[in-house]
């Protein structure tokens, strides 16, 4: 039985695939889907609960930087890890990640640093 839900937003197909394989093997129930409205329109029909969102900043149908801030306008105790090709410092990512409840990640993926990402987002999230 899967510890948790991921709900994965990534638009990229064959990265979409991989990760939702790979945190699927790592023991979580994925929900992936392609865009940021996805994602958004998947919270709102409550049809599945997810402990955690994984989106990438570059999302098709407008910037993944507004899809975080609507995730956490809408879903305020809902963690998220923001997957991204920009640096840490860069702007963007800087006003994105506001920890505790949002974390970055770089892309390319490293698995290990992922789920480790993931693990501390969970462990810091309010009690259910």
């Amino acid at each position: 039985m899967a510890r948790d839900t991921v709900l994965l937003v990534e638009d990229d197909a064959i990265s979409r695939k991989a990760l939702a394989a790979l945190l699927a093997a790592d023991g979580y129930a994925v929900i992936a889907v392609a865009s940021g409205w996805e994602a958004l329109a998947v919270l709102e029909a409550r049809t599945a609960a997810s402990d955690l969102v994984v989106a990438d900043l570059g999302l098709p149908g407008g910037p993944g930087a507004a899809v975080v801030e609507a995730l956490r306008a809408r879903h305020t105790d809902l963690p998220v890890l923001v997957l991204t090709g920009c640096e840490a410092d860069d702007p963007v990512v800087r006003e994105q990640v506001r920890p505790p409840l949002v974390a970055y990640a770089p892309k390319p993926v490293d698995l290990d640093q992922l789920t480790t990402a993931i693990a501390a987002l969970l462990a810091r999230r309010a009690p259910r």
